[in-house]
C-alpha cells in the first residue's frame, strides 16, 4: 500500500514535470494522499494553479488581462502546491474563510431570503479543493457542513461565479458575501452595485442578469453528495437562462474550452531549484502576487512565503524581501 502510494505521488510528479495540462493529471487525493511536492520543477506548481484559475476566467468569459487583481488573489487563495500535501479541507488556511463567510451567508438568507454570492478567490478555492484535490472537510462541526451544503448546493451559489469575478473587478476590497438580484431587461448590461442597509448591517447589492450554466454546478452538486447522504434529498436549483447583449464588462461565459488553451509552458530543465535560475516568467508572477498581497493585506501569507522559499533563488527572495520592507517602512511613515 505504502509502496503504491509512493509510485503514485512519483507518477503525478511527472507528469506535472512534463508538462501535462491540469485536466489529464488526477490530482485527488484519493490518487495520491500526500503528492511529493518538493520533487516539482521550479514554477510547476505555480503553471498548474494558474491553468486552474485559467479555466475559470474562461467559464466567467472573462480574460486574466481584464481582472488581474481579482486572478492574483485567486491564485493565492488556492495555493495549489500547499494543497497538494492536504487531505482534508480544514488543512488548509482558506478553509476557515470560507466557513466564515458561509456562516455571514447565512445570516443573511435568514433575514431577506435573497440570492447570495461569496467573493470570486473563495469560490476558485472551493472549485481547485473539490473538483481536483477532491478534498472533503474531517472535523468541522456538523453546522458549518450543513451550512456550507445548505449555500452551496440548495442554493447553487457557485452559479455566481461570473458575476463574482465582475464584482471584485470593480470593488477591489470586496470580502465577504453579497446579495445578487436579477433583472433580465436590456438596461442591465453590466452589474449595478449599491448597498442596502439590512437588520445585522450593510450589505452589498448587485443587481444584474442570470448568467448561463458552468462547468461547476453540477459537480460540486457530485461532491457536496459525498458529504452528506442526505443532500441528494435537498432542492436543487438548476436553471439556464442565456445572456445577450452585453458589452465587454459582461458575463457571458464561454464553452469553447481546448486543452491548448489550458496546457502548461514547455516544461523547464531538470536542475536543482535553488542553484538553477528559475525560468524569468515564474519569478515574474511571484513578483505579482507578493506586491498584490501587500496591496490587498498589508502583509504576505506564509503559504506565498512558503512557495517563494522554495521556488525561487536567494537573489530573487533578497529582491523580495526588500519589497516588502520598503512596503512596511513607507506604511509607518
Amino acid at each position: 500500500m505504502v509502496k503504491q502510494e509512493a509510485e503514485n505521488g512519483d507518477e503525478i510528479v511527472r507528469q506535472i514535470n512534463a508538462g501535462l495540462g491540469v485536466r489529464e493529471i488526477d490530482l485527488s487525493v484519493q490518487a495520491c494522499t500526500k503528492i511529493p511536492t518538493k520533487k516539482l520543477e521550479s514554477g510547476k506548481a505555480l503553471s498548474l494553479c494558474e491553468q486552474i484559475v485559467a479555466e475559470i476566467f474562461q467559464q466567467a468569459g472573462i480574460t486574466q488581462m481584464k481582472a488581474p487583481q481579482v486572478w492574483e488573489k485567486m491564485v493565492e487563495a488556492i495555493m495549489l502546491r500547499k494543497m497538494l500535501k492536504m487531505t482534508a479541507l480544514e488543512q488548509h488556511d482558506r478553509w476557515s474563510t470560507v466557513l466564515g463567510h458561509v456562516g455571514e451567508a447565512i445570516g443573511i438568507l435568514k433575514t431577506t431570503n435573497r440570492h447570495i454570492s461569496l467573493p470570486p478567490d473563495d469560490l476558485g478555492f472551493i472549485i481547485a479543493a473539490l473538483l481536483f484535490r477532491r478534498l472533503r472537510p474531517s472535523g468541522s462541526e456538523n453546522r458549518e457542513v450543513n451550512h456550507f451544503i445548505e449555500i452551496f448546493g440548495t442554493r447553487n451559489a457557485i452559479q455566481w461565479l461570473p458575476v463574482a469575478i465582475v464584482v471584485s473587478k470593480l470593488r477591489p476590497k470586496l470580502r465577504g458575501p453579497f446579495i445578487i438580484e436579477i433583472d433580465e431587461s436590456r438596461r442591465v448590461n453590466k452589474p449595478k452595485i449599491q448597498y442596502q442597509q439590512i437588520p445585522g448591517g450593510c450589505v452589498m447589492v448587485v443587481t444584474t442578469k442570470s448568467p448561463a450554466v458552468n462547468i461547476y454546478e453540477s459537480d460540486i452538486r457530485e461532491a457536496l453528495r459525498a458529504m452528506d447522504i442526505h443532500f441528494s434529498h435537498f432542492e436543487m436549483r438548476i436553471k439556464t437562462p442565456v445572456l445577450t447583449d452585453h458589452d465587454e464588462e459582461s458575463i457571458n461565459p464561454s464553452r469553447d474550452i481546448t486543452q491548448a488553451e489550458l496546457s502548461a509552458p514547455e516544461p523547464a530543465p531538470l536542475a536543482d531549484r535553488r542553484e538553477a535560475q528559475p525560468q524569468r516568467e515564474f519569478f515574474e508572477r511571484y513578483k505579482h502576487l507578493w506586491k498584490g498581497s501587500l496591496r490587498e493585506h498589508g502583509s504576505v501569507s506564509g503559504s506565498l512565503r512558503e512557495l517563494v522559499y522554495q521556488d525561487c533563488t536567494d537573489e530573487q527572495i533578497f529582491y523580495l524581501e526588500e519589497t516588502e520592507k520598503d512596503f512596511l517602512a513607507e506604511r509607518m511613515g
